[in-house]
């Protein structure tokens, strides 16, 4: 967001994320617009969910670039009409799609999610490579952080937060480089 902000500084960036994406989404400054799709829906019910979410927003998007490797994304963006739109090749996804990126075994396993997801923006020419994230966050936040780290009696005291894995492969540390960091 922060690459395609700097490149398009006058155009309001907007997300389309699930509700566990919808909180992260709030840390990331430069987004100006939040849409929640509900993708739990399987079949016909999550077809119609689809439907239901292109037609309320048709024409609203310019470009969608897809971060995941899913079908029903591809066709998201497809029903939405947006006329760019760019995302990992996949074989029933990438006729959907205006501009698409391979998917290569390297990424599979030894690339960081960040640097994953930056290289979807290679069709339109704003990769930058060795990206690095970061969240905003607010004076609430902040106090809500000091009051919990209070109530555990842990102020004052080092602490480091650490999640190796996840359930999408790509952002799975290896263990190799778990073990380093540790």
């Amino acid at each position: 967001f922060r690459t395609l902000k700097k490149a398009y500084p006058n155009t309001p960036l907007s997300i389309i994320t699930i509700p566990a994406g919808m909180t992260a989404s709030y840390g990331i400054p430069e987004i100006s617009n939040r849409y929640l799709f509900d993708r739990s829906k399987k079949g016909l019910k999550g077809l119609l969910e689809i439907w239901k979410f292109a037609f309320a927003n048709h024409g609203k998007f310019e470009t969608i670039v897809i971060l995941d490797t899913s079908f029903r994304s591809a066709h998201l963006a497809f029903m939405c009409g947006a006329k760019r739109r760019i995302g990992r090749r996949g074989n029933l996804r990438t006729p959907l799609l205006t501009g698409s990126i391979p998917f290569t075994e390297e990424e599979k396993n030894d690339v960081y999610v960040a640097e994953y997801y930056a290289r979807c923006l290679k069709p339109l020419g704003l990769y930058e490579p060795g990206i690095r994230t970061s969240f905003a966050y607010t004076k609430e936040d902040e106090q809500s952080v000091e009051e919990l780290l209070k109530e555990y009696n842990l102020d004052g005291k080092k602490l480091l937060g650490f999640c190796p894995a996840c359930g999408q492969e790509i952002k799975t540390m290896r263990v190799e480089d778990a073990a380093e960091f540790i």
